[in-house]
């Protein structure tokens, strides 16, 4: 049992020799960093190259623009360039855009 996912790369060696197949799911794909899940032996249900994507925000975009999808317009979230809404925003989490439809 690991007290912390950042525990989780000292068993690479023990995974190994068992012939573990992981299966990340969101929590594990979000705690340990793009580089770790990189430099994993241990095979990966999954595409590692995916997680680039999922990992940045801006690729999301670019990915869905290309797929003809209607996307809402960004919003700097600059000081004196704040929309009305821009306070729930970073309350759920949002850091540098807010998507205004």
């Amino acid at each position: 049992m690991l007290e912390r996912y950042s525990e989780f790369m000292t068993l690479m060696d023990e995974l190994d020799r068992r012939k573990a197949i992981i299966v990340p799911h969101g929590s594990f794909v979000a705690y340990l960093s793009l580089e770790q899940h990189k430099k994993m032996t241990v095979p990966y249900f999954g595409n590692k190259a995916v997680l680039d994507w999922e990992a940045s925000r801006e690729l999301q975009r670019q990915w869905l623009s290309r797929a003809g999808l209607k996307l809402p317009r960004q919003v700097s979230l600059r000081r004196g360039n704040r929309p009305a809404g821009y306070r729930q925003a970073l309350r759920g989490g949002g850091r540098q855009r807010l998507h205004v439809h």
